[in-house]
């Protein structure tokens, strides 16, 4: 190998990937970034890092579908993000990216490792590095646990298989450690395990001489492999199903998922965010999938009947494990049928194995067929950077994936409506949570025991309180709280809803319920602080009039502010400012109000109402308090769903 050529190939494969990622580096925090970023890892400091090896991924308490998630390193890294970049959304992207660009470059070494010509690990590295579908993966901050489990497993394998460090004495230690990392990012590392133990299985000729030599090449990782299965363990509960299927509907679904991921594969160009509901049986996609399924094995059987090197049986595990953990046969949290974040390791090893069988660039056939996938990375990257475009605004994001999904649930539309909300558009939010619940009231009704996303129903009664419909809100949220006492968002919501419609006290009973070991509680605090806040301002009030004084009408707008009832608060504000008989105290609090909600609803026609009101009594007011946080939907959880 000749490693000065080799170097400056490879760096020439980053800057590409580079290049079509740039967009990346202005995405916003969207989807679950805004729960385990914004509410979790910004509240947290570097003390915190060792807790995070004794809890679940997602750290809430009574909800057993979060509980099968053990992902403490992935989460560690969220938390150091917010240590060095703080609350800046492109800090976070350049660290998945930069995770992105070095699994790209192990892409590079490994296509090279296993007999790739150079130019064919070039463009391996460059096809896996823009394939369009691999976004979710790359783009969307949360996803970074695909690339990080991918990057320490596929480490691992690159140094089990290396000749130069076979008989290396820490080598194999090293290779357990690669792996050991890669599972606490995300279970699907365990498939460089299987690649691993394939790969020396066949080097050594399975145990012909006897099982010694295949137990000491993979006694680290098997080791790696018990510790973390002790430590998940001791962090977790038992695997947990977020839909409970019968046998027939999983092997169903699994069926579904390959003629999923047999469709996805062949349209790379349309990436997706939601592909599917579990337990919803689509027949075009069950009929794809059982005619692929016997391809597929005879496919495998064939190549490996082809190709004896032991590096092929490895990278076929690589591909086959991670799509297989996610096929529902397993009981995961998981309510989608297929997802493109679950192609990051299947593509990689597509790819290697590509590199592996492609033909001599010098021949006719290879010089077609290295034109094509030149040809197919260009439009890859151009792709990519287009649809790192969409994913710069949340609100459009949702709406292309309303137009793709076929949404028989209401979860893409729930999706869409949080995303209004946190954006300020709270009259279109709340018509997409009556969507949603629409939605999945109607799937029930043709489906009886079908499985139930809570946590729309929630959203649901959270927009209707913030617009003021209790008689609607309130028992929705009741229901919920006799079914769910425990469980934060529904404590969160219900005591907020509460505070809404003026109940404090019941309020401050609901809030300080929420579980002290709860990622939620700091939350909890924060909005009990301005509760107390809003009574003591809302208990001197009168009943409210038309005619009240401006005073009276300036007290009123703060305490919904405080609340969360941001539109009515805007509204009122700015009357108060329009008001001849407005004082600087209450331009001063109007502008503390609007300073807090430029930073987190800036666009909305509320805030920007009232920015124009402010404007146009051109009068300069000294900030010299702190900003008051708000209790709108922005600040709650808009879905528990994990993933």
């Amino acid at each position: 190998m000749h490693r000065a050529r080799d170097f400056w190939i490879c760096s020439a494969v980053l800057l590409f990937v580079l290049l079509a990622y740039l967009g990346a580096l202005r995405v916003p925090f969207v989807w679950d970034d805004h729960r385990l970023i914004e509410r979790h890892a910004l509240e947290r400091e570097w003390r915190s890092v060792p807790g995070l090896f004794a809890q679940n991924y997602w750290s809430v308490p009574g909800d057993t579908s979060a509980h099968s998630f053990y992902r403490p390193l992935t989460a560690s890294s969220f938390v150091v993000d917010a240590a060095i970049w703080g609350g800046r959304p492109s800090g976070f992207h350049a660290t998945n990216l930069i995770a992105h660009l070095l699994v790209c470059a192990l892409v590079f070494v490994t296509a090279r490792r296993c007999g790739a010509r150079p130019e064919w690990a070039f463009l391996a590295a460059a096809f896996f590095g823009v394939f369009p579908r691999l976004t979710e993966s790359v783009t969307w901050i949360s996803g970074r646990t695909d690339v990080l489990a991918t990057l320490f497993g596929l480490a691992a394998f690159f140094v089990q298989i290396h000749p130069r460090t076979r008989d290396l004495p820490g080598r194999r230690l090293l290779a357990g450690l690669f792996l050991l990392a890669g599972l606490l990012c995300k279970e699907v590392a365990i498939a460089a395990f299987f690649a691993m133990a394939a790969f020396e299985w066949r080097r050594v000729g399975g145990v012909q001489d006897g099982p010694r030599p295949l137990i000491q090449s993979l006694l680290p990782a098997t080791l790696s492999c018990v510790l973390y299965l002790a430590l998940r363990g001791s962090a977790t509960t038992a695997l947990h199903a977020s839909v409970d299927l019968s046998l027939a509907t999983r092997l169903l679904s699994a069926v579904q998922s390959i003629g999923e991921y047999v469709r996805m594969l062949i349209t790379p160009f349309e990436p997706e965010l939601f592909v599917g509901s579990v337990g919803v049986i689509e027949p075009s996609m069950l009929t794809l999938g059982i005619l692929a399924t016997p391809i597929i094995g005879v496919s495998i059987v064939l190549f490996l009947r082809r190709v004896s090197d032991p590096h092929a049986l490895g990278l076929v595990m690589l591909g086959l494990i991670p799509i297989g953990l996610v096929m529902h046969m397993i009981p995961i949290a998981q309510t989608v049928v297929a997802a493109d974040r679950f192609l990051y390791a299947p593509v990689l090893a597509l790819t290697l194995i590509g590199a592996m069988m492609a033909p001599d660039w010098r021949s006719p056939g290879g010089r077609a067929a290295l034109a094509l996938v030149a040809s197919l990375c260009l439009a890859f990257a151009i792709a990519v950077h287009l649809r790192n475009r969409v994913w710069q605004d949340e609100v459009a994001l949702w709406n292309v994936t309303r137009e793709q999904a076929d949404d028989v649930l209401g979860q893409v539309e729930n999706e869409y409506a949080a995303a209004l909300s946190r954006s300020g558009r709270s009259e279109e939010a709340l018509a997409a949570h009556r969507r949603a619940y629409d939605l999945q009231r109607r799937y029930q009704g043709r489906h009886p025991g079908a499985h139930v996303n809570r946590q729309i129903g929630l959203n649901l009664a959270l927009a209707l309180s913030e617009h003021g419909f209790f008689e609607d809100a309130l028992p929705l949220l009741e229901a919920e709280f006799e079914r769910r006492p425990d469980h934060p968002a529904v404590l969160l919501n219900y005591g907020t809803a509460l505070s809404r419609s003026s109940q404090f006290r019941r309020a401050d009973e609901i809030l300080s319920r929420v579980p002290a070991s709860s990622a939620d509680v700091a939350l909890a605090r924060m909005l009990l602080r301005q509760n107390a806040r809003a009574a003591s301002i809302w208990q001197q009030l009168p009943p409210p009039s038309r005619d009240e004084a401006i005073s009276i009408k300036a007290e009123r707008a703060y305490v919904y502010h405080l609340v969360g009832r941001v539109k009515l608060a805007d509204e009122l504000f700015v009357e108060v400012i329009r008001s001849p008989g407005v004082t600087p105290a209450m331009l001063k609090r109007a502008t503390d109000v609007l300073e807090q909600q430029q930073r987190v609803i800036p666009d909305s026609p509320h805030t920007r109402s009232l920015e124009q009101a402010l404007r146009e009594e051109h009068r300069s007011v000294a900030l010299e308090s702190g900003p008051v946080v708000a209790a709108g939907t922005s600040s709650l959880p808009s879905s528990s769903l994990p993933r």
